[in-house]
Formats: C-alpha cells, sequence, structure tokens
C-alpha cells in the first residue's frame, strides 16, 4: 500500500483519504521499496526509459503530402527489417478522409505485415481562432495546412504515447529508426531536434 500517489506504469486502487494500492502493469514489477515500477532484468530501471518499447513515429498527412508517403514508410521499414522491435506509425489525417489513405496504402499490400499503423483524424476547429496566415499560398507554400499544425496537438492526438519520433513527410530514412529512438528513449530532454 502506498502513502501516497501510485508510480507510473502502474494500476492505482484508493483504498482511503491519500491511501492507495498500486499494481505494476506488466511487464514492469513493483520495487522493493514500493516507490517504483521496475522492468525486471533492465539496466534502466527508470519507469520514465522507453528503451524497453518499439519505436513510435509520428507522421502528418494531407493530401499535398499524400505522394511522399508510401516512400517514407517504405524507407523506415526497409532500414528497421533487421532490428528485433516492431515498429508503430501513428499517422495524423488532414484534408483527407481515413478510406483515402487506406486506398493509398492499397498499393503497398505488405505494409501492415511490417508496421502497425494508428491514424487519427485531426479537425481544423482545433486552429480555429489560434492560426492566421496571412500571405498567399505562392509565398508561403503549404504553411496553412492544417497538417503543419499537428505537431503542436499531438498530446492531445496520442495522449497514449509518453515519448514518439516525429518525422516530416518529405524525407527518405537513410538509417535504422532504432537509433534514433534509442537516443531518445536515454534522453530527459522534452524535445531533441536534428540541426539544419
Amino acid at each position: 500500500m502506498q502513502s501516497e500517489r501510485c508510480p507510473l506504469h502502474s494500476l492505482c486502487k484508493k483504498i482511503s483519504r491519500g491511501q492507495f494500492d498500486c499494481e505494476c502493469h506488466a511487464p514492469f514489477t513493483m520495487s522493493k521499496d514500493h516507490s517504483k515500477c521496475v522492468l525486471p532484468g533492465s539496466h534502466d530501471h527508470s519507469p520514465d526509459s522507453c528503451a524497453w518499447q518499439d519505436p513510435h513515429v509520428i507522421l502528418s498527412l494531407d493530401q499535398y503530402a499524400l505522394p511522399g508517403l508510401l516512400p517514407l514508410i517504405n524507407s523506415l521499414i526497409k532500414q528497421h527489417a533487421s532490428s528485433k522491435s516492431s515498429l508503430h506509425l501513428h499517422v495524423v489525417v488532414s484534408g483527407l478522409t481515413r478510406n483515402d489513405v487506406l486506398e493509398y496504402f492499397s498499393c503497398y499490400p505488405g505494409l501492415f505485415s511490417s508496421v502497425t499503423i494508428e491514424m487519427v483524424q485531426m479537425d481544423s476547429a482545433l486552429l480555429d481562432g489560434l492560426i492566421k496566415v496571412y500571405s498567399p499560398v505562392e509565398v508561403t507554400g503549404n504553411l496553412s495546412s492544417v497538417a503543419n499544425f499537428a505537431r503542436f496537438f499531438f498530446h492531445r492526438l496520442f495522449p497514449h504515447l509518453k515519448k514518439a519520433l516525429y518525422l516530416d513527410m518529405d524525407i527518405i530514412v537513410q538509417a535504422d529508426i532504432q537509433n534514433l529512438w534509442d537516443q531518445l528513449c536515454r534522453s530527459q530532454q522534452l524535445l531533441l531536434a536534428a540541426p539544419r
């Protein structure tokens, strides 16, 4: 029984005011002092570490970025093929329907056996009153696209993810994403970014 709140990765049952019964989610087990949930046999026993998880990658997609989706995913899969972990993609869809994207995925029949894909529709109403782009599209490009601003709402769209990698849609991955994921997991930083 805990005198305060339960640690991360635990199931919490309130017994009375300020008293909780905590049970860790698998694969975690409770530490001997009942202060945290730990991974058995792991060198990093911090429950905040994501090193024990498979890589999670977020992509933000609209109709303009759709042609780059399959080359990006294909490069992720190809580079990650020798890794023992699975790859989890989380796709924010705006300006398209889920069915549009599924139809596009049908061009790549083996995709769902290689990765898990979660699609979330982003409603443009999230941006109402928050964003106004004054320059014409000819000057700024697709800056006013909802997909461009999705990164500011990942915490709402994917509340179940503690950490994730975000990739722009116009890239080709040239190394295993596992390396970047491991670096993210070891970091205590809120945000990591590649220099330009």
